[in-house]
């Protein structure tokens, strides 16, 4: 198959890139990855070798493409087929060095295809990586212009927008300092302030909002929520799994290089963390099977975490619950050593960024023998919402305030997915509560009262 690249992000697609996309394109259709393959090479020297040839044998006519691996290389992308359709807003998601900010590259013309094509009739943006479009030996001023005309806008589209760029980047004293004296995250506030307003019909973000601090990173998603403009598109790559849920209509998984999954963000996230949960059981599983114990982070020898489970009402062990069901924690423990005030200490985190969002602590009053001991934990409604969660646990002596034993990967379990708990784009957060609920004013109907919604059991 040949490579064909009909985006350039600086002009007007050529008319029979236009007629390649068919008419249905002409109002609907962004951007077309067809059967899009990518190898790389992970040899520096190889790869410029390679590289060399391949500019060599092309300047003399030949046409160089292969769909064999020479030696070092590996498909970074392999037949990766999707379509976008103007408006929405894609995330992509996959482990490091699954190909995602390979496929942005392509998208954005920055590397060349080797198999498939990619097509759009829209002007594309990209901001791929820090500090790329500028010059760090002039202002934060003249590089909003050079870096605006990368994007395909003019000299007076620039000045049009400039306060725009300027207020929103929130720059004024140091926009005409020289960028060598900007820091990483000036550089991401100049960076997406420039692409947002640029008018891009495409927009490629890729994790670049991570160096930015709190304030900005909120200012920016609220951009991005509200959608940048009309019939924009936006492509973004991030590990934040919650933010791009509540970005993101759609979502495309990459793994090893290709598309596995393609499909409503919700859905696509939750397969994500279960597998990704599964893998961290296999190898926690894998660590009791060689050495007998899970991981501490803390261990001076008295207790020894052997293993840990979970459990419902009838006593069934499982990996995934339901929202507001029975859940029994079991943690097999050894001691080598009396102690004389257990201190337990339990909590849970979420996976994604291991935030810890509920705790329990409990201490036995008398001392404890060596020996071998099961501690159980009973939640007897589970409150946390769809997900994939971590215990943790940790053991002190309260009589003499040491800490004994700290393990925060005991288990990995999946609360199972309840897409009617709440309407599509609402914010759920990780806990729901129970409360009561009342509204008062001048013009209510009589008779008129909240009503359960999503609760399990009606409850």
């Amino acid at each position: 198959m040949t490579a064909t690249h009909t985006i350039n992000p600086c002009k007007p697609l050529p008319i029979d890139a236009k007629e390649s996309l068919g008419s249905s394109a002409a109002g609907d259709l962004a951007l077309s990855v067809r059967h899009v393959s990518k190898k790389l090479c992970s040899h520096t020297r190889r790869r410029m070798r390679y590289g060399f040839r391949d500019l060599a044998w092309s300047v003399l006519g030949f046409d160089c493409k292969t769909t064999e691996l020479r030696k070092s290389e590996f498909w970074a992308l392999k037949d990766i087929h999707f379509d976008v359709r103007r408006g929405e807003m894609i995330g992509i998601i996959g482990d490091n060095g699954s190909g995602k900010s390979t496929l942005l590259r392509l998208i954005a013309d920055i590397l060349p295809l080797d198999e498939g094509e990619i097509v759009s009739p829209c002007r594309i943006g990209a901001m791929i990586s820090l500090g790329v479009g500028f010059h760090p030996q002039l202002t934060g001023r003249q590089n909003v212009f050079i870096n605006g005309a990368i994007l395909g806008m003019s000299h007076d589209d620039i000045r049009a927008r400039l306060d725009d760029i300027i207020s929103f980047a929130d720059l004024h004293e140091f926009l005409d300092a020289p960028l060598y004296s900007y820091s990483q995250g000036m550089l991401a506030r100049l960076g997406f302030s420039i692409a947002v307003n640029a008018g891009v019909e495409v927009l490629l973000i890729d994790e670049v909002l991570a160096v930015g601090d709190v304030g900005f990173r909120n200012k920016c998603l609220q951009r991005l929520q509200q959608k940048l403009q009309p019939a924009q598109t936006l492509l973004f790559v991030s590990h934040d799994l919650n933010l791009l849920s509540a970005i993101c209509d759609r979502t495309l998984w990459l793994e090893k290089g290709r598309l596995l999954q393609d499909g409503s963000s919700d859905e696509v996230v939750s397969a994500y963390l279960r597998e990704t949960g599964r893998r961290v059981v296999q190898r926690a599983g894998h660590d009791l099977a060689t050495q007998g114990l899970v991981p501490h982070e803390i261990c001076d020898g008295r207790v020894f975490f052997k293993t840990a489970s979970a459990a419902t009402r009838q006593g069934e062990v499982l990996n995934q619950f339901d929202y507001g069901s029975e859940i029994t924690f079991r943690i097999a423990i050894e001691t080598t050593a009396p102690i004389k005030q257990l201190l337990i200490s339990l909590w849970l985190s979420a996976f994604v960024f291991r935030d810890r969002i509920l705790f329990s602590r409990s201490v036995l009053e008398n001392e404890l023998p060596p020996g071998h001991y099961t501690i159980h934990f009973t939640i007897p409604q589970l409150p946390v919402q769809p997900g994939t969660y971590l215990l943790g646990c940790g053991m002190g002596d309260l009589a003499t305030g040491e800490k004994i034993a700290v393990s925060n990967d005991l288990l990995v379990f999946d609360v199972a997915p309840l897409p009617e708990l709440a309407p599509k784009g609402v914010g759920l957060g990780y806990i729901r509560v129970k409360g009561e609920w009342a509204i008062t004013g001048e013009n209510i109907p009589p008779h008129v009262s909240f009503q359960p919604f999503g609760e399990v059991g009606g409850a």
